[in-house]
């Protein structure tokens, strides 16, 4: 199976503000494995589950050296793809959101996505 592509933003603390900057960056699903890629660095999780076997919803948690998050993954069957959110515990805001689709969404056929 194809691998699943798509966009992802995570959001970074200005130290010494209270505003988040937006970076804006790719993902991929391959299997289980979801990786994102900024500028200057690559995050990756295990999802519980292959998202072009199972196209359902979920949530899980997911440990790093920043702490724990709470993923959450919505599919949406009219567009064929997944969206989810990463929010850091303790904060109310996403620290990452991203949205991928399979080669056979619609969304594949948008040039500038």
């Amino acid at each position: 199976m194809s691998p699943w592509t798509g966009r992802a933003v995570m959001r970074m603390k200005m130290p010494m503000g209270g505003s988040n900057l937006p970076l804006a960056g790719t993902c991929k699903v391959e299997g289980k494995a979801l990786s994102m890629k900024f500028t200057f660095t690559t995050i990756g999780f295990e999802l519980p589950k292959d998202p072009s076997v199972d196209k359902v919803d979920f949530d899980c948690k997911v440990k790093g050296s920043w702490g724990e998050m709470t993923l959450s993954v919505v599919y949406n069957k009219g567009l064929d793809c997944f969206h989810g959110k990463a929010v850091q515990e303790g904060e109310e805001e996403p620290g990452l959101s991203f949205c991928f689709w399979s080669e056979d969404s619609p969304l594949s056929t948008i040039p500038c996505l």
